[in-house]
Formats: structure tokens, sequence, C-alpha cells
């Protein structure tokens, strides 16, 4: 499922819309209604008018909307997080969450009624369940959106490549141990809030999809086709520490070419998590080689002792250009030959599985298999047109990652350890609103 933006519904005809209707508080004059109605069109997929008298803001979304999904702060204090939706004239319950016993931030989503001809959400309020308890407390929400599936393309469809498995669901259930966020090309400018929002939202949903550790794959600052500034990575700093300062979830920057100059990222560098150990490179200018020589000998050290290491069952090498042949990708066909054969001999030799990391042209991840070795292009949180992207999660099994199951790891085959998970992230149509009680 995909958020609502430019592009879901396909074709070159005008989407159907839907409209949401957003109570506004804090308005003093007509000049801040102008601001808010500013702010709103500028997002993609949008369409709002804002109306000082009333305190309302109607925001038309495409049509195809099946549910609607808001970030929150929770206050641990057990509330009835709801919402009143209007469809097609009748007023619904909507739940977000039946008891908000969780603090810190978490991306709710609630279902629509298929079919709907107008979608109006006229509120969201907190009810307490228990008429004996009287509690106070504050809720904070964010990034409100209208998630629709993908539409299919018109005429016949061409055959794909079967899936491949390690390309797991939207969420990552189950026991999966190890859990990396990785996040690539927010486009943080200082001066303007869309890529500090970009990389706020996934932050969040980061961390509220339980995610360890956080792996910035380059060009989270800048522009695309121009390398960003000081004063970018600064306001890049600001966002992740007031987002994961204090959260328990570590965080690594490697470079890419919005990074060249600002000094803001740093690799190589090592990160191990339930047994498999990430190897993390700089690929700044489309080659590890420019980027620094010194890379290849460390990788090829790195490797080795990850073989000599029996607590290591996984490598999987990250940086923010990959092997494969878009334009994000090395341009170097050594480097690339250079990496396949390092991680296929790397598994061959000690049974362990290997994946190579780098970055997708889309919003979306792409998995494939080479010898056994994955491929993973992951997606970009903000794309070169400013639609909305996503980010990915990368999870490891807790079974697989502690004893490898060697009849699985034939060539082509799959044993779980590895499963790529496309977050993707929507528009979003209202920055920050508080529910107290």
């Amino acid at each position: 499922m995909s958020p609502a933006g430019p592009g879901s519904t396909g074709g070159d005809a005008p989407a159907a819309l839907r409209t949401v209707e957003l109570e506004i508080g804090g308005m003093t004059c007509a000049s801040c209604a102008a601001r808010v109605e500013k702010k709103l069109n500028r997002m993609p997929g949008v369409e709002a008018s804002v109306n000082y008298a009333t305190e309302k803001a109607r925001v038309a979304l495409p049509a195809g909307t099946r549910e609607v999904a808001l970030s929150v702060r929770g206050d641990g204090a057990g509330g009835w997080l709801r919402a009143v939706l209007r469809v097609d004239g009748a007023a619904r319950p909507l739940t977000f969450a039946e008891r908000v016993g969780f603090t810190g931030w978490r991306r709710l989503t609630a279902p629509v009624p298929p079919g709907a001809r107008e979608l109006a959400l006229e509120r969201v309020y907190v009810a307490q369940t228990d008429p004996a308890r009287r509690v106070a407390g504050a809720l904070d929400l964010a990034a409100l959106e209208a998630l629709v599936p993908p539409a299919l393309p018109a005429g016949p469809l061409a055959v794909d490549e079967p899936r491949d498995p390690a390309l797991g669901p939207g969420t990552a259930g189950g026991a999966r141990t190890g859990r990396v966020a990785v996040v690539a090309a927010a486009h943080v400018r200082a001066g303007q809030p869309r890529g500090r929002e970009v990389l706020r939202r996934a932050l969040r949903e980061a961390l509220a999809a339980g995610a360890q550790h956080v792996l910035l794959a380059g060009d989270v600052v800048g522009s695309p086709g121009r390398a960003g500034t000081a004063a970018d990575a600064d306001a890049a700093r600001e966002v992740l520490a007031a987002e994961l300062g204090g959260s328990g979830a570590g965080w690594s920057w490697l470079p890419g070419d919005g990074e060249a100059g600002t000094g803001a990222a740093a690799a190589p560098r090592r990160l191990e998590l339930a047994g498999t150990r990430y190897l993390l490179l700089d690929a700044t200018g489309g080659s590890l080689r420019t980027a620094g020589f010194a890379q290849l000998p460390w990788l090829r050290a790195e490797l080795d002792a990850a073989a000599a290491t029996s607590s290591v069952t996984g490598v999987v090498v990250v940086a923010s250009r990959g092997p494969g042949a878009g334009a994000g990708d090395l341009a170097d066909p050594d480097e690339v030959e250079l990496l396949r054969s390092w991680a296929a001999r790397w598994r061959e030799a000690t049974g362990g599985r290997a994946a190579l990391v780098g970055r997708a042209d889309g919003p979306v991840p792409v998995v494939t298999r080479r010898e056994g070795v994955l491929e993973v292009a992951v997606a970009r949180a903000a794309a070169a047109d400013g639609a909305a992207g996503g980010w990915t999660l990368l999870t490891v099994d807790a079974d697989a990652a502690e004893a490898p199951r060697a009849a699985a790891l034939r060539r082509g085959g799959d044993d779980g350890w590895l499963r790529v998970h496309a977050r993707p992230l929507g528009a979003v149509v209202r920055r920050r609103a508080r529910t107290a009680r």
C-alpha cells in the first residue's frame, strides 16, 4: 500500500478526489489562514482551502483511500484514541488505538470503509473507558496521512521475475531479533522544512517499528545533483538529536554525494547486531576507490575477520551506491565485480549469508540475488521530483541468526535470514496538533 500522492492513480487522467476536513486552532487573523493554506498546498497531491471564520481546513486527497495513518506520541495513560469519520455524509466512529498504553512516537493506522464517494475526518479525540478514573494527560499528534493502494497500469501486464522471498511484507512481525532502519535521500536543507519533516517522520516510524539502529545511507542533506552545506548538516543533526536522543537506538551516517564537503558522515565502520555484521562504506562520487582507496583493504580484512568469528553468521555490506545498473549505483564495473566476488566467496567459504545494500532510484526497495548473495536497493525517502518516498526496514530472523540452515543455503536458496520491508512515507496533511484531556 502506498501513500497518497502524485502517480498513485496511474495514467494521465486527473484523479478523483476525496475530502478530509480538519479543525485548526490558534489562527488569529486571515493572514494566518493564508499561511496555513499555502503550506498545505505545497505538499504533493494536496489541494487545500482554509477558512479563518470556521477554523477548518478542507484537504482534497486521491480516491481509493483504504487507511488513515496518524503519528502519535503517547503519554502511557491508557486513553482510547478515536476520531469521527464522515463517510458519504454519515458519521462513523474510527479507532486509532483502544488503549494508548505506550510512550514515545508510534504510527497508528485505521481502516476506511471501501467505496466511499466523500470522506471527511472531522475530529480526533481521547476517551476514558473507565468512569471511575480521572486521568490528566496529553498526546502529540503529527503526520496525518491517507493511504491508497498502487494503481495497475493500463493494458497487458508484463511478466516479472518471481518475487524474491527476502522482500518481506510492509510490517515486520514475529521473532525478528535484529532490526535496522535504512533512510536514504531525505535531502535536508537549512531553511526549507520539507526535508527535515521527511527525515523526522522516517525516524519516528523507524522507532515505532522497533529499529535498534538507523543507517543514514547518503544524501540525507543537499538536493538532487547538488551537495549540501554545513548549515544543511546542522539542520539534519538537530532532527537526529530531537528524534533519536534518549531513544536507545543507535545511528550511523554513511556519506553520499549530498554529504561531500560537509564533514557530516564517516565511513568505513563496522556494526554488529544479532549475529550479522554490517560493514559500512563511503561511495561518494560513485566510486569506493575515489572516495577512499583504503576502504578496499579494510573491507577485505573485515570479511576475513568475520569469517574467523564463530558468532558472525552473516555480513551486510552497505554504501550509498550499490552494485546494480541504475543511475544511482556504483559507476566502476570493476568495483561492482569485486564486491560481488568477495561476497560470494565469503558465503561459499563460511556457509554463512551475505548481502550487498545500496540505494534504489525510486520510492520502494528492490531485491535480487546472485550466486546466493542478496542485492538490496533501499528506498529513497524523497523522490527527485519532490514526491513522497519511503524508508526500508532490514530484519534478521532469531533462529537463522543463531544457527544457519545449511540445506537452504544452496545457490538461490533462502533460509529466512534477512527480510527487507518497504515502508512508504505519505504526504503530511497536518504538521502537529495537541489533544489534551
